[in-house]
């Protein structure tokens, strides 16, 4: 009896053992297959079959509560980290880092094209001389400049030192009279007041918007032509060889360079303020590299234009000398000759006569011989063109050229 029982008993276990074995292979069975499934689907279109439609738009159609953290960067290199929660309480960690290597090739090159200067214009200005066009009303004057209200602003020398604005038409009025014997150099402030150089008495006179007049900075030797940075500060030349900054707030100045012998005379700034330019009126065109704080390096020549230009030239007048200058966005410098000419130097140093007035035989339509002794570039306002160059003469009137390329930015006109 009792060997029949633990036969039974022994029976029993077995049976018990063999249905233990059959739940646990099916189990696995069933592990293995779902395993299978989900990476055959994962690849790189990350389709997961647990209803994970996962294609690189994470578009997952389960209940799934898909926290991606999508690192798009416009190269598609997306690092899915599908933490996929199934609401059949499946718990997926399906952590699919998909590289996603279609190289959709979106590398933004739109950037760096925009962020290059276009200077296509700098190598194809049009060809030298150009042809100028007289406008005959306008006075006589040593220099002049354009306002921000459509003006140009001259200061006349005949009887009376007057202070003139005229429109491009022509229309003139008496903005101020000052006591200045011998006006040359004009430039704006910022502020919109005008600076005017005295050469007779070494001095020069602020003009302000309301038309009243001081003497600012006095005991300036001979000075010349004027510049004003994008701060503010005034440079001046001197017929005794030397470029003075002069801060109209402190109303002071001091001489930032001098060469001994020479007579300076136009000046002007590079298009990015970092180079001043100036010329001696027997010839030479000097540069200096603009110094973080406003003094100047060193003296550099760069060349001389008489010697260039007007060796052999038969229609001078025998002037033969600089006066003022100005420069366009590229960087060309614009050199009055006395004579009637306007010579362009480019950045490399080369020369080329831009303009000429009366002393070319080509140019019958002038009447004679013309005396020039300023050049700017127009203001964009009032008629005045910004891509035209005007240059005034001693004999009254001024001349409109048309260069295919705009002056530099001026402080006062922004």
């Amino acid at each position: 009896m009792i060997i029949t029982q633990k036969i039974i008993w022994f029976l029993l276990l077995l049976i018990g053992f063999a249905f233990f074995a059959i739940a646990c292979r099916d189990r696995a069975d069933s592990s293995a297959t779902t395993s299978d499934e989900s990476s055959d689907a994962d690849v790189d279109g990350d389709s997961d079959t647990d209803a994970d439609s996962d294609t690189d738009g994470d578009s997952d159609t389960d209940a799934d509560s898909d926290t991606d953290a999508d690192s798009d960067t416009d190269g598609d290199s997306d690092t899915d980290a599908d933490s996929d929660t199934d609401a059949d309480s499946d718990t997926d960690a399906d952590s699919d880092t998909v590289t996603d290597t279609d190289t959709d090739s979106v590398t933004d090159n739109d950037t760096a094209t925009d962020s290059q200067t276009d200077t296509a214009g700098c190598s194809n200005l049009p060809a030298l001389p150009r042809t100028a066009t007289r406008l005959e009303y306008f006075p006589a004057s040593e220099d002049f400049v354009f306002d921000n209200a459509g003006n140009i602003v001259q200061v006349t020398n005949d009887g009376a030192t007057l202070v003139m604005k005229s429109s491009y038409s022509g229309e003139s009025t008496v903005f101020a009279s000052i006591s200045n014997n011998w006006p040359q150099g004009t430039r704006i402030l910022p502020s919109g007041e005008i600076v005017v150089t005295n050469a007779d008495k070494n001095e020069l006179l602020r003009i302000y918007t309301n038309g009243g007049f001081e003497s600012f900075v006095k005991g300036i030797a001979s000075p010349n032509g004027l510049a004003v940075d994008m701060d503010g500060f005034i440079y001046a030349t001197s017929a005794e060889g030397k470029i003075f900054r002069v801060d109209p707030v402190a109303n002071s100045y001091e001489t930032v360079l001098e060469v001994p012998g020479a007579s300076f005379d136009g000046i002007t700034f590079s298009p990015d303020y970092k180079t001043l330019y100036f010329d001696e009126e027997m010839g030479n065109v000097h540069k200096a590299v603009v110094n973080a704080d406003g003094t100047l390096g060193e003296d550099e020549v760069i060349v001389n234009v008489l010697d260039e230009v007007f060796q052999d030239n038969e229609y001078m007048m025998g002037w033969g000398m600089l006066d003022g200058m100005t420069i366009d966005a590229c960087g060309n410098l614009y050199v009055v000759e006395m004579d009637g000419f306007i010579i362009r130097v480019t950045p490399s140093g080369e020369v080329e006569t831009a303009v000429s007035l009366g002393g070319d035989e080509d140019m019958e339509d002038f009447q004679g011989m013309e005396m020039i002794p300023a050049v700017n570039f127009g203001s964009g306002k009032g008629g005045w063109k910004k891509d035209h160059l005007y240059i005034v003469s001693f004999n009254g009137g001024l001349y409109e050229v048309e260069m295919g390329v705009t002056g530099k930015q001026e402080p006062h006109l922004q």
